[in-house]
């Protein structure tokens, strides 16, 4: 996900998200990684990532941890299906509006 994007999602969730923390990665194998160390509540993955894609990263995600909420966010409608398959939980298309992101965290949130 590129830099403001990244930001643009923390700035929303750390706002909308009520005392949520927020952790970023560049690239797949990080998302995985820190996936994986950090057991975290929820992730957000764009499909577009560099080393191997956000679909590979849910997919060994999914490996260690099958219920961790994960949406997937893409400007390419073409893989909706994809990401949900690999088992991400939601899907977004860029751009992302900010409540509509916030109503889908709220929902696999609680």
């Amino acid at each position: 996900m590129e830099d403001q994007l990244r930001d643009l999602f923390r700035n929303i969730v750390e706002i909308g998200g009520k005392g949520i923390t927020v952790i970023t990665a560049e690239s797949g194998p990080e998302g995985v990684r820190k996936a994986r160390l950090l057991c975290p509540d929820l992730i957000i993955m764009d499909i577009r990532l560099p080393i191997y894609d956000g679909l590979e990263a849910i997919r060994r995600i999914r490996g260690f941890d099958a219920n961790v909420p994960i949406i997937a966010v893409t400007a390419y409608p073409q893989y909706k299906d994809r990401a949900l398959k690999a088992g991400a939980n939601h899907y977004l298309q860029k751009p992302v509006d900010a409540k509509e992101l916030l109503d889908h965290i709220h929902q696999l949130m609680g």
